[in-house]
């Protein structure tokens, strides 16, 4: 399950089909959501790309050998060239 800490929804997005908005301040440096993930392997990347999937993983691991998809929003964040908002990933934990 994911731990959200702020109010944020998912809803149409202008840019990109699907995004995640807040729906009050988030103060700076807070943690908005704990997202687990599913983790993939390398060899099943070629698969993933043929799904409406390709564009919801991350890279995941030291070495790049894994990928993951993010459940809770964790995958429908969209991305800015100058974000407000920024990803860890926690590989012990298997979180972003």
């Amino acid at each position: 399950m994911s731990l959200q800490n702020a109010p944020i929804f998912c809803g149409p997005s202008d840019v990109h089909g699907k995004g995640v908005f807040a729906a009050g301040l988030i103060p700076e440096g807070g943690v908005i959501e704990v997202c687990p993930v599913l983790l993939f392997p390398k060899a099943q990347l070629a698969a993933m790309r043929q799904t409406m999937l390709d564009d919801y993983y991350f890279d995941w691991g030291e070495d790049d050998s894994w990928y993951a998809i993010a459940l809770g929003y964790g995958s429908l964040y969209n991305h800015a060239y100058e974000p407000n908002a920024d990803y860890e990933m926690d590989f012990e934990n298997e979180t972003i």
